[in-house]
């Protein structure tokens, strides 16, 4: 029978006085409305026998005394995992309305912190560093709101799986989401600061061999995500499943120094698994954010293929784009991809009052169409409309160029519009 009223169970890892000694022992004799409070110290297999993944019941909290005072140290527990991507390969599993904060969460073999299919989770003030996988594995929630935290060289185990079409993945990311069939999937990500990941900072995706028809909502907002050794964030609304519909707000965030680009997203992903991608949406706003030093800003694809009749609806507004290598915002509406055609996938996108500084390539980049080698590519289209941005001027070089790319590509600029230069023939495709 559950306690009729809240109890605080304390735990120290150095005062006898406290009721456990343990994480793992007061978790199992926890129940919901409980407080778990661990004091300063680590608590590892080592120093207090802790067994992983430590359970924190429906209805609990487990509060640490804060970072860098109570440290669950995983040493080196728990492993990789990948199709599935295991909840259970993390030190710390949640359930259902509970919650964790005050902690640093570290060394782990696996991940981090996850949860249970279906549960609302808060994840917070936590500093969660050195996974061998993922920080945070966010999977199939209700809810999870991730705020506070600080991620730090995750990745550690530099996992590159191979995938389901026979090619290399990359798993190490500080939040990894992965959206499933039959959850809610929302999720809150505001005001953590995320460093060095192997991988992306965050990736929000819907993964090879869920069923058709998932639906989740992110927001993404007020974070610092910086040094990740691929992307800041990427967006990939699914990885194999059609029917997908997924809504992800990104503001407000800053993005520097991650190596390939601040953020990329597409409604097919990258061709990852063999199976034809169809019907599949992404409603994307990216506004207010500031991207830096990376070598591409913003990149949106309506389709990777095999990918059919996908689409992005995308808003790009007020952002801060300094620093690109290459383009500041490229977009297309379909990608031949690793020997699979794009047919019929779109983008559509509204650009307006965002400031780009120059950089060496040409700042915004939109085309049709185009292939990675000689992969068919048909119907695909992008439709723009481009105001009132702030553009570089260099002596020779467009600010914007347009390419329907392959023949039966196209796309389309609404007027008015600020002065672009259309380009014929097909640009090539570079990853």
């Amino acid at each position: 029978m559950p306690c009729l009223m809240p109890r605080l169970l304390s735990v120290s890892a150095n005062d006898t006085t406290a009721s456990f000694s343990s994480i793992g022992a007061a978790l199992l004799q926890a129940v919901a409305g409980d407080i778990v409070l661990v004091g300063p110290g680590r608590y590892s297999p080592s120093q207090s026998g802790e067994r992983f993944p430590l359970y924190v019941p429906p209805g609990v909290t487990l509060m640490g005394a804060g970072q860098g005072e109570s440290t669950i140290d995983g040493e080196g527990a728990m492993d990789l995992s990948f199709r599935p991507v295991c909840e259970g390969q993390s030190l710390v599993l949640l359930g259902n309305d509970s919650v964790l904060s005050g902690f640093s969460v570290i060394n782990g073999g696996g991940n981090g912190v996850s949860h249970q299919l279906g549960a609302r989770v808060l994840i917070s003030r936590n500093e969660i560093r050195g996974h061998g996988q993922h920080g945070v594995l966010v999977s199939g929630p209700q809810e999870a709101l991730i705020k506070d935290n600080i991620f730090l060289d995750n990745g550690t185990k530099r996992f590159s799986p191979t995938t389901p079409s026979g090619g290399q993945g990359r798993q190490g990311h500080h939040i990894f989401v992965q959206g499933k069939a039959g959850a809610a999937n929302r999720v809150i990500v505001i005001d953590n600061t995320m460093t060095r990941a192997f991988a992306d900072g965050m990736a929000i995706v819907v993964f090879f061999d869920e069923p058709d028809g998932v639906v989740m909502h992110a927001s993404v907002s007020d974070n610092l995500i910086e040094h990740s050794e691929r992307r800041g964030l990427t967006i990939a609304g699914s990885f194999g499943p059609s029917r997908a519909r997924i809504a992800v707000d990104v503001r407000r965030n800053v993005m520097r120094d991650n190596a390939e680009s601040a953020i990329l997203a597409a409604s097919a992903g990258r061709s990852l698994a063999p199976t034809l991608i169809t019907e599949c949406a992404l409603r994307l706003q990216v506004i207010d954010n500031e991207c830096h030093n990376s070598r591409e800003g913003i990149a949106l694809f309506g389709g990777f293929g095999p990918a059919r009749g996908n689409m992005v609806d995308a808003t790009v507004l007020g952002n801060v784009i300094t620093g690109m290598k290459r383009h500041a915002l490229r977009v297309s509406g379909g990608m031949g991809y690793r020997g699979h055609g794009a047919h019929h996938n779109r983008v559509r996108v509204l650009v307006h009052r965002n400031r780009i500084e120059a950089g060496s390539d040409i700042p915004i980049f939109m085309q049709g169409g185009g292939a990675e080698a000689e992969e068919v590519t048909t119907g695909n289209t992008v439709l723009a409309s481009v105001t009132a941005n702030q553009l570089p001027d260099v002596a020779g070089q467009p600010s914007i160029v347009i390419n329907d790319g392959l023949e039966g590509n196209a796309v389309h600029v609404t007027e008015p519009s600020q002065a672009y230069e259309r380009r014929r023939g097909t640009i090539a495709f570079d990853a």
